[in-house]
């Protein structure tokens, strides 16, 4: 029963998760314009965001970029951002085997929990913007392809294994030290960026709406990681400031991170604040489960100055 009972929480934890799990954050952003002709510019950017119901920085962001814009509808963009990403502590579960052959019922499940941790990262891109005027809209397409580096950093990490057989359910406590240091090993990946936006650009008119919708693809099998739908609106101060507001839906393909139901648990803490690893306990907080796949919505706060 004990079996039973583990599988239907896991099961409906993580249910119950996706419908609640969504995020909330809030990203600002100032950048800074240099036109050196009227083929070539320059800028400048950082940007700051929160996370976990906006309460939690997620990243700050600088980088660099020129422009070359060879012709009215077609503009090129290479640049490099340095990203200081924050990760939040989170536990993941894992089902490792399976009593019957058509899994549906888990045997040995692992728990690893991880604390926060800050770690670097290195972007470099280069982007293709084609654009086409109809009447008072505007449409462009965008293809940008960027190379993540992460280097190598360390972080505070424990565990614990569920051992589960056919007669009763044993719990193998596998944790460590909570002092002990693991290594996230350096990464790398690829992405490429497609991103579709109409806008309604009349002349004379200050305020400028927006929609878009972007893809991401990467990974290992190079399937659709990410996808975003944006709408906003930008305002023109005058000829060198500007100002942009956007409300974007964000949300990660459960592929990428390529983990099953099982695979997300959270775990819980007593009123001490200590972490408590009984998945048989219904006073659980289910609302980190799918962390890395879940949805975020977010309100954003841009500047722009040119000069």
């Amino acid at each position: 029963m004990k079996r039973i009972t583990i599988l239907m929480v896991v099961c409906l934890a993580t249910m119950v998760a996706r419908a609640q799990s969504d995020d909330f954050g809030i990203w600002t952003s100032i950048e800074v314009q240099k036109k050196i002709d009227k083929k070539w510019s320059a800028g400048f950017e950082t940007e700051f965001r929160l996370q976990d119901n906006a309460k939690e920085l997620e990243r700050w962001t600088a980088g660099v970029s020129g422009v070359y814009k060879p012709t009215k509808w077609l503009k090129f963009e290479a640049g490099y951002k340095f990203i200081r990403y924050y990760t939040l502590a989170e536990t993941k579960g894992k089902v490792t085997k399976y009593l019957d052959d058509d899994e549906l019922e888990p045997k040995n499940i692992k728990i690893r929990t991880s604390d926060s941790y800050w770690n670097s990262r290195h972007r470099v891109f280069l982007s293709a913007t084609l654009h086409k005027k109809f009447g008072n809209f505007e449409v462009s397409l965008r293809e940008q392809g960027q190379y993540n580096f992460r280097p190598e950093t360390s972080m505070s990490r424990y565990g614990m294994k569920y051992m589960l057989n056919e007669w009763d359910s044993e719990v193998v406590d596998s944790r460590k030290d909570l002092s002990e240091i693991d290594t996230v090993k350096s990464k790398s990946t690829f992405h490429l960026r497609s991103r579709l936006q109409v806008e309604y650009d009349k002349k004379g008119l200050k305020w400028k709406p927006f929609a878009s919708v972007e893809m991401y693809n990467g990974g290992d099998n190079f399937g659709i990681d990410k996808m975003r739908y944006t709408a906003g609106v930008e305002y023109k101060i005058n000829k060198k400031h500007s100002v942009e507001v956007y409300y974007r839906y964000q949300h990660k393909s459960s592929a990428d991170n390529g983990e099953s139901a099982f695979n997300t648990v959270k775990n819980f803490t007593d009123d001490s604040g200590t972490p408590v690893f009984d998945l048989t306990n219904t006073n659980y907080d289910p609302s980190f489960f799918g962390r890395n796949d879940r949805s975020t919505h977010v309100l954003g706060f841009d500047y722009k100055f040119k000069f």
